[in-house]
């Protein structure tokens, strides 16, 4: 990390410090034609973690879920929130309502951090105890820019909470926690369980830090490059990923809102000579393929978290060598690999060599992984992968792996289908040819082949293990 030495940093927040200082007036962040410094992201992140102290019950050691599109808001919230010692808790906002009142209302979380549409579909009755600091499509934005898009699907009124985040991002600045990187966790990761229960895989600062490490040792980022970021993260390695690096990178992030309409515009009016990285879902890959050839010529590097098959990428022509796929594991809070996964024909995963004799076995030299299971005492260590131990050819009765290795219980995943179909008693199985489509049976007359690429939030597609 350059000058950073990682044996001396206490938390994220000393690093921010350091960036702010080093990129003082390089651009942080773009979002509603707004654009921010890094000296301005520094003042504005740490007066939200004071206004945060002052006016909600928030201590040092809780756990808040943080439900936020690509927007400034998310970037503030983690670095707020870690300055207080707090651990973040990162869900795609399009998690099934079901599964996020579940979460809210398990007495394990303190806080939740959203916009106001959303807030007002979450089960108001049952999480009268948590404190909630709320934002709006209208926060952040320049006079003359329209609101976010992306934060009106709900679209209901008569919430009675306002959103406040801005304003807090303007109050004094007091000190930080002591944070206690050992000890102390900064991200937590919901592990679901076959009973429909969930757990939390929890990561400390030094945990984060040494993977931080890791990941900047192990892929090309560049200084103050230009990063398109459309899908909000999901793990703890996304976060690393799309939040931690690129700000250690000075780079100027860059949020997509309404990808389908607006990303080609916006990598468009980007200078070309700065080389331009794309952080997209699935959903957002499959929009290059809409993009003239022009456009993708100003690409210098995608990052998604799927691997593809050569007929999926062959629209990218030599821009293939810019596709890279970051793969994790449950529990690993770093990238098991950050190069490309095309593989010959249909769409199928794997890790290595599948022509060596070790080929069930992936090493992972030097991962970190979690810190602890929610409810356990041991740490944990993991020097190789068994993919034996991750294959989905035969789906389970009560469960459904799911991308990233975790599981969500087939009962949740059957609600959300039967929502989307508008139906009731929908049976679902795994499509013997295509493993990222579901085949969802209504009736025994009635059969709908639901692609996972357009119904489903990014973290619940499946990956295959041969």
């Amino acid at each position: 990390m350059d000058d950073i030495d990682p044996e001396a940093i206490r938390t994220i927040d000393d690093i921010l410090d350091y960036i702010a200082e080093r990129f003082e007036s390089e651009p942080a962040a773009n979002y509603g034609n707004n654009l921010w410094s890094y000296r301005q992201f520094k003042e504005m992140a740490k007066s939200l973690a004071s206004s945060m102290m002052d006016n909600f019950p928030m201590k040092k050691g809780q756990r808040v879920l943080v439900l936020l599109p690509p927007s400034y808001q998310l970037l503030l919230s983690y670095f707020a929130l870690w300055r207080n010692g707090v651990s973040v808790i990162p869900l795609d906002v399009n998690t099934p309502l079901p599964l996020i009142d579940k979460i809210a209302t398990s007495g394990k979380i303190s806080g939740i951090i959203t916009y106001d549409s959303l807030f007002s579909h979450i089960n108001r009755n049952e999480t009268s105890n948590i404190y909630n600091i709320l934002t709006s499509s209208t926060e952040f934005r320049a006079v003359l820019a329209r609101k976010n898009p992306d934060m009106s699907n709900y679209r209901n009124k008569g919430t009675r909470q306002r959103a406040v985040m801005e304003e807090m991002c303007y109050e004094q600045t007091k000190e930080g926690e002591h944070i206690d990187i050992f000890t102390d966790v900064g991200i937590s990761d919901i592990q679901w369980k076959k009973d429909s229960s969930f757990a939390f895989l929890n990561y400390t600062f030094r945990k984060i830090i040494s993977a931080i490490k890791f990941s900047l040792d192990i892929f090309p980022w560049r200084n103050t490059q230009a990063l398109l970021i459309q899908k909000e993260p999901t793990s703890c390695m996304d976060v690393i990923n799309e939040v931690i690096i690129p700000v250690i990178k000075g780079q100027r992030i860059v949020m997509v809102e309404d990808f389908t309409e607006n990303l080609e515009k916006t990598i468009e009016t980007k200078d070309p000579a700065e080389g331009i990285m794309l952080w997209l879902n699935m959903k957002g890959f499959n929009e290059l393929r809409k993009f003239r050839e022009t456009t993708l010529g100003r690409i210098s590097i995608i990052l998604t978290n799927f691997q593809w098959n050569k007929e999926e990428v062959g629209f990218l022509g030599k821009k293939e060598s810019s596709l890279f796929s970051i793969l994790g594991y449950e529990g690993i809070s770093v990238p098991l690999m950050t190069k490309h996964f095309i593989q010959n024909g249909t769409a199928q995963s794997s890790f290595g060599d599948d022509n060596k004799e070790d080929s069930k076995v992936f090493k992972v030299p030097n991962a970190f992984v979690c810190d602890k299971y929610e409810g356990e005492l041991d740490y944990y260590t993991i020097e190789n992968v068994d993919k034996t131990a991750m294959s989905i050819k035969d789906m389970e009765t009560d469960s459904i792996y799911i991308h990233r290795g975790k599981t969500i219980p087939a009962s949740e995943m059957m609600k959300f289908m039967e929502t989307r179909l508008r139906t009731k008693n929908c049976a679902i199985s795994q499509d013997k040819d295509d493993w990222r489509a579901l085949d969802a049976k209504c009736s025994k007359k009635i059969g709908l082949k639901q692609n996972l690429d357009n119904d489903l939030p990014d973290y619940m597609l499946p990956i295959k293990f041969n």
